[in-house]
Order: C-alpha cells, then sequence, then structure tokens
C-alpha cells in the first residue's frame, strides 16, 4: 500500500491509501516505505508520521456536534479549536439574519471616522456636540458605511477632510437635534452621502 498526497486544491489536504506504487504530481512511493512530496523544501515522510500528521489534524477540529442550516461558523477560542454556529443566518437567497450591530459611544468633541467605523452604530456623547471629519483615505473605500445617532443636544456636523467630499439632501450636514439619526455612506472613495435627520 502507499499513501497519495494531494493537494485538494487552494489551503487543502487529502492523504488518502491507494494501491499502485507510483503516481503523478512528483510524488512517489519508495521500497523502504517512504513517501516523497514533490514541493521544493520538503524531504521525506514516513507513513507513519504521515498517519500521526492526519489524526493531529482531525482532533485540532473539532464542531459542536449539532449544525444549523444556513449558519455561519466560528472558531471558538484563542487557540481557535473548535467550531460553532455563529448564530448569523445566511439564507438560500442570501438574506442574512441574526446578526448584532455594533454600538460605538463616541466621547470627544471632535472625532475622525475610521475605516474600523464601517458597519457600526456611532453613538456621540459629548455635551458640546461633536464636529466629525470624513477623512479621504485611511483605508475607507466605497462602500463605507456607518449609522450616526446625536446622543446629546450639542450639534454634532460632519465636514470633509482634505481631497474628500460630503454631500446631503438640501446641503444640510448636522444631525437635527438630540436623539436624530442617519446614515453615512460612501460613494466611492473618499466620496460621502449623508442621508436621515438632518437640520
Amino acid at each position: 500500500m502507499t499513501l497519495v498526497v494531494d493537494g485538494g486544491g487552494t489551503g487543502g489536504c487529502k492523504i488518502t491509501p491507494q494501491t499502485q506504487t507510483t503516481f503523478t504530481d512528483g510524488l512517489l512511493k519508495s521500497e523502504s516505505g517512504y513517501v516523497r512530496l514533490g514541493e521544493p523544501g520538503i524531504d521525506y515522510a514516513t507513513e507513519t508520521q504521515i498517519t500521526t500528521l492526519q489524526t493531529q489534524i482531525s482532533n485540532r477540529i473539532q464542531t459542536t456536534g449539532n449544525s444549523t442550516n444556513n449558519a455561519v461558523v466560528r472558531w471558538n477560542g484563542t487557540g481557535g479549536d473548535s467550531l460553532n454556529d455563529s448564530g448569523i443566518i445566511v439564507s438560500d437567497t442570501n438574506e442574512i439574519s441574526g446578526y448584532t450591530a455594533f454600538f460605538k459611544p463616541v466621547l470627544e468633541s471632535t472625532y475622525t471616522l475610521l475605516a474600523s467605523d464601517t458597519g457600526k452604530i456611532l453613538y456621540f456623547m459629548h455635551d458640546d456636540g461633536c464636529v466629525v471629519t470624513c477623512p479621504n483615505g485611511l483605508g475607507i473605500q466605497c462602500s463605507w458605511c456607518a449609522t450616526v445617532v446625536a446622543g446629546t443636544v450639542g450639534a454634532v456636523t460632519f465636514e470633509a477632510g482634505s481631497g474628500a467630499g460630503v454631500r446631503s439632501y438640501l446641503s444640510q450636514f448636522s444631525l437635527a437635534g438630540r436623539n436624530a439619526a442617519a446614515t453615512l455612506f460612501t460613494v466611492s472613495p473618499g466620496q460621502y452621502l449623508l442621508a436621515g435627520n438632518l437640520g
């Protein structure tokens, strides 16, 4: 018996027993019981070593034992030893449900948007309001999007950074008042559209 090591596609590895003594892609079972890997820089591995590796891989990845149809899975724990349902469902028609938006309080009176703010609810809480700069660059590309909310009576105003642009209906760039909300998103890199409760 010999072992065939197959790349199994991008990022994959499949090890299966075969009856032939030679096989393609530069892999060869020698008379001494060794399997040679045809990749540059990789030497020889015994069948026992490969079997041990196969067992280690199998033991490393564990599942919860149950799964939810169409659920997105995630690694559990810092060691990434097991897979769990995330609670987020992507239906057969690509509808997404079960996710929770990230709520980010903003306490400063001035704030520059970050690429990592995309998908978040930005809740502005400074008593005097906040001047929010919409930058050109910093990783913010087309389809960046956030919900912005005024959590204070102070004015929350949006302005374009150098090389950027902000547009809105009737050219209004401040949230209308406390508890007012709007959606801010990019229509192209560095070009923003603000839509919602403005005044």
